[in-house]
């Protein structure tokens, strides 16, 4: 989640590039609302999209949270390029959709943070994952324990 004082770094990021960006507590608060409602989490990747904004010789002085949202979106989608499903879940069994999907949001969401694959599937395995992983007989098992 990006709070106001997030957002507030982000917009003066914005105005180092662009002086006449708005910085107070009204403009940050609706920044915040716009990035948080896209989803965006990330504050170092939300700062690398601002970047990337000003990079571009034929982009717009003035940035849009939705420009920003777009370039976010994209440098985590390009770390995501080339992963498949089964790059992420060769210790989950494929027959438990549950720890599957899991495992796959879990490990996701890892490589586009900037992990790299190994990094990622050395995360132990999100809760639906790790009870999955201790296979049906040992689950019957702590089941008549408890």
């Amino acid at each position: 989640m990006i709070a106001k004082s997030d957002a507030l770094k982000i917009l003066f990021r914005i105005r180092t590039y662009h002086g006449p960006q708005d910085v107070g507590d009204t403009t940050a608060q609706a920044w915040a609302d716009a990035l948080n409602l896209s989803g965006v989490t990330n504050m170092t990747d939300a700062e690398l999209a601002v970047i990337m904004h000003y990079s571009d010789s034929d982009a717009n002085r003035w940035i849009t949270p939705g420009d920003l949202i777009a370039k976010y979106r994209q440098i985590r989608g390009d770390r995501l390029k080339g992963i498949d499903y089964g790059d992420v879940t060769q210790d989950v069994d494929a027959n438990d959709a549950d720890a599957y999907l899991a495992t796959i949001r879990h490990r996701y969401a890892a490589i586009a943070d900037g992990a790299t694959l190994a990094q990622a599937n050395a995360l132990p395995l999100p809760p639906a994952a790790a009870h999955a992983a201790i296979g049906p007989a040992a689950r019957r098992q702590i089941g008549r324990a408890q």
